[in-house]
């Protein structure tokens, strides 16, 4: 009955919104009550339609096992009617609304829509739902979560009639008119899907090939929808990624759902990525949904409700706290809507918080209701216990969930990390490249996935040693995962630091201009260059700038990561281990012409030194520099948790800081003129500015706080990897 009354205080706030009452003249009344036109628009047809459906369903389904079950129905139906017409008349004095007794009829004829399907969901598909061989009739919460995203997909599901809307529906395809937010968004969406779909039937692919092609097929059937490229490539992609983990590693979707959702929603939220200051925070809910297109409206209340429902329920069912689960959604919420305020084209409200809050308080209302019914609901059931064999239709990973609780430690070093690095943004005298390095001055937000980049260092090299080591052709497989791992590495990055600071690091794009203007590649790659464009060019030549200058330290730490694996396997490998150095070979060679010899700018160049010690370059010293921390990440990643070894690593960690600095010194040039001004490459690095020079304790000083961060943090990736892979990828985990 709460959730009931609930519904009908937000049927009324929708209604009477904005509340701005004026005197609507004294035939106001006689005129609404006299109108007898029954349908204004579509739009509002739908909306009225829709607005009271769940009002009958949720009261058709509480009274549907009641004793006084008729009494109750023509009591329901009573108070619908009378909350619609009261709501009708009160927009009379409403100047933004326009009151209508056909409003009325609509909200009833939802009302009665409602009614009838909670009646055929009570008879038919909660039978259905017993027959199911996982779980039984609790699977109402993950059917619904598949029924809210299947609406946000294909509202207004009303199909056209007409051939040339059918055509007019794919031809977006024809334009290379990609976004990546939406495509991942579409990707997660599935992903969340195949997840729930697993955990409710015993032929998960079949289902999931359905709804794929009928989500595909609504795309073109359906009015004011169109398949375009983000729709059809996040669908494709998480279609393929769910049949390898359904066919591979079921266990894990639920975390790989969650963790996807919820990088989907951030990013999401928070595109563009246009700095605008200025905005402002409204505390009045709803407000930018009850304003504008209906039908776009619905679709973005629709999306929030799955992704906020999904995240709830998915991380309550990987074993965390649902009120610890809930208030850290709401926490994460508030800082996604406060970052809005400094949007283009965003408006932050408090209105998504607000869903959070409304869904939690329901899953809360359902885990009273389970426990004073003998039905449990999965998002707030314990943990089955591992058993060898699963039971006939029942996925492995509902026997062994992963835990949250593993993750303290790593929370608190993402937490800490970002903390420091807000308050060194704000102290007197540090670096100016690094004062101008996040997006929004710094924001919080920005600066954990930041943090979460750094952290990607070291997770992604343990990912690629590990492809490396299964691999049987590493020559051709390490530069494939090593742009795998550099592509997420510069998702992170665009959507934490500036462009300029990219830029500045990996190079320009001017490939497309020297070929066509040059021809620096011959005629017939200008030809083709023009033909596909430089939209087109730039979108690949930024990752592959990218990849060359990050493909280095990532090659050190996989060949560190591998050769340890192997001597830690008891029995000599040299011919593996040779091989796995050699095929790294070409491509660092590589790496260093695309970074370096081939660059697009010179922010780098003229930092290292031409001439170093004993003849060699200084690239040869920066090189042996990374090996050096690399080597040292890797030994502290395998000590952290055995107290003694640690504190060893500790102590290495502490003897390589002079070292560090000693390397550095050797490979960074020791006077750069620029702009009038003579400064040494440390003193680019690690200097305030380029006048206000630094001693060479304070800057030693500074670099030891950058090479120690970067041994814990990169160490911290590591381990984390290899916690995943021992708790959820172990041949015995059940």
């Amino acid at each position: 009955m709460k959730i009931l009354l609930v519904i009908a205080l937000l049927i009324t706030y929708g209604s009477i919104y904005p509340g701005n009452f004026t005197d609507a003249g004294p035939d106001a009344l006689a005129e609404f009550l006299a109108d007898r036109k029954w349908v204004t628009s579509l739009s509002d047809l739908l909306g009225n339609t829709a607005l009271f459906a769940p009002f009958g369903f949720i009261g058709g389904w509480i009274t549907a096992n009641a004793r006084d079950r008729n009494y109750r129905l023509i009591l329901l139906l009573a108070s619908g009617f009378t909350l619609s017409f009261i709501l009708q008349i009160l927009q009379i004095w409403l100047p933004t609304r326009s009151a209508a007794m056909a409003d009325v009829v609509w909200n009833m004829v939802g009302m009665l829509g409602g009614l009838g399907l909670s009646l055929i969901a009570r008879r038919y598909a909660w039978s259905w739902l017993t027959t199911l061989p996982s779980l039984g009739p609790q699977t109402i919460v993950p059917v619904t979560l598949i029924l809210l995203w299947l609406f946000s997909e294909l509202l207004p599901l009303v199909p056209a009639l007409d051939w040339q809307q059918f055509k007019d529906a794919v031809k977006p395809l024809q334009v290379f008119d990609f976004s990546f937010p939406a495509a991942w968004m579409h990707a997660a969406g599935l992903l969340t899907i195949a997840t729930l779909v697993n955990l409710i039937t015993a032929r998960p692919i079949i289902w999931l090939t359905t709804i794929v092609l009928f989500v595909l097929a609504g795309k073109i059937v359906i009015i004011d929808q169109v398949l375009d490229t983000p729709t059809t490539t996040g669908l494709l992609t998480g279609y393929l990624v769910s049949l390898v983990l359904l066919q591979n590693q079921p266990r894990i979707m639920p975390m790989v759902a969650f963790w996807s959702l919820w990088s989907a929603w951030t990013l999401h939220a928070l595109t563009p990525f246009v700095y605008m200051p200025g905005g402002a925070f409204s505390l009045l809910p709803f407000a930018t949904m009850l304003e504008g297109s209906m039908r776009t409206n619905a679709t973005a209340l629709t999306l929030s409700l799955f992704i906020y429902s999904a995240l709830l329920w998915l991380a309550a069912h990987l074993g965390g706290n649902f009120r610890g689960i809930f208030l850290g959604l709401l926490v994460w919420s508030i800082l996604i809507e406060l970052t809005q305020m400094a949007l283009l084209g965003r408006t932050a409200d408090i209105t998504e918080p607000l869903l959070i809050g409304l869904i939690a308080w329901v899953f809360m209302e359902l885990k009273r209701i389970e426990s004073r019914y003998p039905v449990r609901y999965p998002a707030f059931r314990a943990a089955a216990p591992a058993t060898a064999t699963p039971p006939r239709g029942q996925s492995a990973y509902i026997r062994s969930k992963p835990n949250l609780h593993d993750w303290p430690p790593l929370i608190l070093i993402i937490v800490a990390t970002t903390g420091t690095f807000w308050l060194i943004l704000r102290l007197p005298g540090i670096p100016y490249n690094l004062k101008e390095l996040f997006l929004f001055d710094g924001n919080p937000l920005f600066i954990l996935i930041f943090v979460l980049a750094l952290l990607w260092i070291g997770l992604g090299a343990a990912w690629v040693s590990d492809k490396q080591l299964s691999s049987k052709r590493p020559y051709i497989s390490l530069p494939s995962w090593a742009f795998l791992a550099s592509l997420i590495s510069i998702g992170l990055l665009s959507i934490s630091v500036t462009q300029e600071s990219i830029a500045d690091i990996a190079g320009s794009n001017n490939l497309y201009w020297f070929v066509t203007n040059r021809d620096i590649w011959g005629e017939s790659w200008r030809h083709i260059f023009e033909w596909v464009g430089p939209t087109f060019v730039s979108t690949l030549e930024r990752p592959v700038r990218y990849t060359a200058l990050y493909m280095p330290l990532l090659i050190f730490l996989v060949i560190i990561l591998c050769l340890l694996h192997l001597h830690s396997q008891g029995k000599s490998h040299p011919k593996r281990g040779l091989v796995l150095i050699t095929s790294a070979l070409p491509w660092l060679w590589l790496a260093k012409g695309i970074a370096f010899d081939w660059s697009s700018t010179d922010n780098l160049n003229e930092l290292i030194a031409r001439e170093g010690a004993l003849g060699m370059g200084g690239g040869f010293y920066l090189y042996l520099l990374l090996f050096v921390l690399c080597l040292n990440a890797v030994i502290f990643s395998r000590a952290i948790g055995h107290g003694t070894h640690l504190i060893y690593a500790m102590l290495l960690s502490a003897m390589l800081l002079p070292i560090g600095w000693w390397l550095l010194a050797l490979g960074l040039e020791p006077e750069v003129q620029k702009y009038d001004n003579t400064f040494s490459g440390t003193q680019f690095l690690l200097g305030p500015d380029r006048k206000q020079l630094l001693s060479e304790m304070e800057l030693f000083m500074r670099w030891c706080l950058v090479q120690g961060g970067f041994i814990l943090i990169v160490g911290t990736g590591i381990h984390s990897y290899q916690k995943v892979k021992s708790l959820y990828f172990s041949k015995n985990a059940t």
